[in-house]
């Protein structure tokens, strides 16, 4: 004889597999999103700067950062008369 399937099945796994479904749907959308932006931005590379104007697209390319650059900035951004001092202990 068939064996009843439990009703937790129905309760939790069910709509477990839903929004796993569910969810590999929407992260495959906006991947696909993505990848069309990032083609769209490489195609703009060679645009030229008067119709990018005109169509108010940011074709400008963003500035490396670097690591030694940052730190540098970092250590101009501490203060000399910088004192480490302990926190009381509450009681």
């Amino acid at each position: 004889m068939l064996e009843r399937v439990p009703s937790h099945v129905y309760k939790v796994g069910l709509p477990f597999i839903t929004f796993l479904l569910g969810g590999l749907y929407g992260m495959a959308y906006i991947m696909e999103g993505r990848v069309e932006v990032k083609e769209a931005r490489d195609r703009l590379e060679g645009f030229p700067k008067e119709l990018a104007e005109e169509l108010k697209v940011d074709i400008s390319k963003k500035k490396k950062i670097s690591l030694e650059e940052e730190y540098e900035k970092a250590k101009q951004l501490a203060s000399a008369d910088y004192e480490n001092k302990p926190v009381p202990k509450r009681n």
